[in-house]
């Protein structure tokens, strides 16, 4: 089966997001001094497409430009490139383009993406900024933390409200000591 995703543009981290619950995807660990922080929630799923917000924050001490996101599609997911020009994947590993505008410490950036699936949506799990990994908080529909640990997936045309929520997904808070700067 085939699983396009495709993305918009970057909008205020701040911006109203709809809400309903999911099932996180398979644990994984999070880097115990983070420079970025991800929070990944679902928004909609019709049981063929679904829409996610991503939202990055950097965590760092410096100021980023030109920075570029990074992220683990579980299963056979595929971003479309006519939808997301820019965008590149190799394997799993899906890379946003570098992005124009700054991202000051503490600051963040939301995007919104968009997929098609066969009836299982598999969250992902795995973000980097500017290649490091990134603290990753799953949220269902209603803002909810998920549990990375859940080893789920969200079966497409749930109905409101529908899977298992629970436990929190982890942010690290505070930049990494000694790291280089960009």
């Amino acid at each position: 089966a085939t699983v396009a995703w495709w993305a918009t543009d970057w909008a205020p981290a701040d911006a109203p997001t709809p809400g309903r619950a999911v099932v996180a995807a398979p644990a994984t660990a999070h880097p115990p001094f983070a420079e970025c922080a991800v929070e990944y929630q679902l928004l909609h799923d019709d049981g063929r497409r679904f829409t996610a917000a991503v939202t990055v924050t950097n965590l760092d001490s410096t100021v980023l430009r030109g920075w570029s996101v990074a992220l683990r599609l579980p299963g056979d997911q595929r971003i479309d490139p006519v939808r997301s020009p820019g965008w590149t994947q190799k394997g799993d590993l899906v890379m946003a383009p570098p992005q124009r505008d700054v991202l000051n410490p503490g600051g963040s950036a939301r995007r919104t993406v968009t997929g098609l699936h066969p009836g299982v949506t598999r969250l992902p799990t795995v973000f980097t900024l500017d290649g490091s990994p990134c603290a990753v908080t799953l949220l269902g529909q209603t803002g909810q933390a998920l549990s990375a640990t859940s080893g789920a997936v969200l079966a497409g045309g749930t109905a409101e409200g529908g899977g298992s929520g629970g436990g929190g997904g982890s942010r690290s808070r505070g930049a990494g000591k000694g790291k280089p700067t960009r």
